[in-house]
């Protein structure tokens, strides 16, 4: 053998070893970036429904203020009424038997029955 086939050859294996080498280490990185890849896909999925459920809870806490901005609105028009200062100083039974006579013939809830005394004073 000469030494230009010798050269060759061990330019051969080397470059051989080389691609080999890529080879390996490619497929060996192929599944790190598959475990990380799947690793992302869970945690996207999980913080889509840790925001999903951070929406819905948000969607209840506006629809409770609503509803205590109402119920407070029904206040506020029951305590400025003149209708609520007649009652208070006991001056005028008519007015009290306009709010407080419907009211005793049902049973409702405390908020339905600011909310109808509230109507009533408004009209």
């Amino acid at each position: 053998m000469d030494f230009m086939t010798i050269i060759v050859l061990a330019i051969g294996s080397l470059t051989s070893l080389i691609l080999f080498s890529m080879i390996y280490f490619g497929a060996k990185n192929r599944k790190q970036i598959d475990n990380l890849g799947k690793n992302v896909n869970s945690s996207t999925s999980e913080m889509k429904n840790n925001l999903e459920k951070v929406l819905n809870s948000l969607k209840s806490n506006q629809e409770q203020q609503e509803n205590i901005l109402s119920r407070l609105q029904n206040l506020e028009t029951i305590v400025t009424s003149e209708a609520w200062e007649a009652i208070k100083k006991k001056e005028d039974p008519e007015y009290i038997d306009l709010l407080l006579k419907d009211d005793e013939e049902e049973e409702i809830s405390s908020e339905e029955k600011t909310q109808n005394i509230a109507k009533k004073i408004k009209h």
